[in-house]
């Protein structure tokens, strides 16, 4: 089989396993030429998924001297009615790249707002700031959809000579400045970076302000940053202060700093710590730092009951390690619930097995002293998964717990260990 046969064969035989036959012998060919190209975006539209797969590969692997040629043919169908063979397209225009923006600048002047929205939105994936001029051009577009695509393209080009021209239109866009505001944001540097702390501190409008502190997450080059906005942090609307945090720890993650929250802003994370996003709560366990104090226990409580195993390991750390039995007691009577939900419980103690040769002894006993107390004292059915745990994270700990339990208990604490002993097969006590 030669091109010209593979050809004929792919876009005329009703047979698909012959179809996919010559797809692949033009994907593997040496032989690269206009005629190939269209014929594999052809193939795009075919009935039979494995077809499709491969003229895929291999028009997105089309580099070098026919990327562009390969970008123009591709192009044309993103005028197609059908979402899917689109879609096709859009992934096959971005994995070919900066050549796919160039093909796709005469679309920008599209009858059709959806083409026009369309080629913006990949020239800003693909393009650079030569196209800047063209993609401004739409920013009097009569459909508001293609005018946001501008200020997104803008933001995600990056480029700084942008800046200036997305100050101006904040107030030209009233609907679309947390957009604007983004793009700045990302587009970063010193410039951006102090106009969006101005606009912090000038404006009282919660959503603006809130977009602000998004766009300042972008900017996160300068070390100095975390810094600016830890002093804007005591004077924020209350509403905004956990946004503001999670903001401070994000950009001090990527630039490897720790921010530890000073004694009189501790709240602030105190109350990220019982949000209900993810980020939000993690920002408030990070800004903790790793020494916690007994107004800490209820939010860190909450973070240990939302079965994320890593910050419950983290928070069980710092408790085991910090050697304050007080603060250990209280803890473990927060975290340890009678009626285990989703194996709570199980996975608490199953972290501390991991966790024991690093604890010192009291911090042990304080910990299973207050697991026994509050599942004893409130029995509620088998018990024997957690205190077979337990007696794995220190069996000779655990029995003189029980002893002591049993030695001060009523009548029922008496029967309810019994049954355990037995359950576990003790009778050594």
């Amino acid at each position: 089989m030669d091109s010209t046969q593979a050809i004929i064969e792919l876009t005329e035989n009703v047979d698909p396993e012959v179809r996919k036959l010559a797809a692949e012998y033009l994907i593997t060919t040496d032989d690269r030429n206009i005629h190939i190209i269209d014929a594999l975006a052809k193939g795009l539209s075919d009935s039979e998924s494995g077809v499709k797969d491969i003229c895929f590969r291999g028009l997105a692997s089309m580099g070098g001297d026919y990327a562009l040629e390969t970008a123009k043919v591709v192009s044309k169908i993103i005028i197609n009615d059908n979402i899917e063979l689109r879609n096709l397209a859009g992934d096959i225009l971005l994995k070919l790249g900066h050549d796919s923006a160039v093909a796709l600048l005469p679309y920008l002047n599209d009858s059709d707002q959806d083409v026009r929205k369309y080629a913006c939105d990949i020239i800003g994936l693909v393009g650079d700031e030569t196209m800047i001029e063209s993609i401004i051009l739409l920013d009097k577009d009569e459909d508001p959809n293609v005018v946001a695509s501008v200020f997104e393209a803008l933001g995600n080009i990056g480029s700084e000579s942008s800046i200036d021209y997305l100050k101006a239109q904040l107030d030209l866009n009233e609907d679309l400045q947390p957009l604007i505001l983004e793009a700045i944001g990302k587009i970063g540097g010193q410039d951006a970076q102090r106009f969006l702390l101005d606009k912090l501190k000038d404006t009282s409008d919660i959503f603006l302000q809130s977009a602000c502190i998004d766009a300042l997450a972008f900017s996160a080059e300068d070390s100095g940053i975390c810094d600016l906005l830890m002093d804007e942090l005591p004077n924020a609307p209350e509403n905004m202060k956990v946004i503001l945090l999670k903001t401070i720890i994000a950009i001090a993650f990527r630039q490897e700093r720790q921010i530890v929250l000073p004694k009189n802003l501790r709240y602030i994370a105190r109350e990220a710590l019982i949000d209900d996003d993810d980020d939000i709560r993690m920002a408030g366990l990070f800004s903790l730092g790793n020494d916690y104090f007994a107004e800490d226990i209820p939010g860190l409580a909450f973070e240990m009951k939302q079965n994320n195993p890593d910050t419950r390991q983290m928070i069980l750390y710092n408790i085991l390690m910090s050697g304050n039995h007080e603060l250990i007691s209280e803890f473990f009577s927060e975290i340890i619930t009678p009626m285990d939900v989703d194996n709570h419980n199980v996975d608490v103690l199953s972290d501390m097995i991991i966790l024991s040769e690093e604890m010192q002894p009291e911090s042990i006993e304080s910990s299973l002293m207050s697991v026994s107390k509050v599942l004893l004292l409130n029995p509620r059915g088998h018990l024997e998964e957690i205190f077979e745990l337990m007696l794995r994270i220190n069996y000779n700990m655990t029995i003189k717990i029980l002893k002591e339990i049993f030695d001060k208990g009523n009548n029922d604490i008496k029967i309810e260990i019994n049954q355990l002993l037995n359950a576990l097969g003790i009778d050594d006590f």
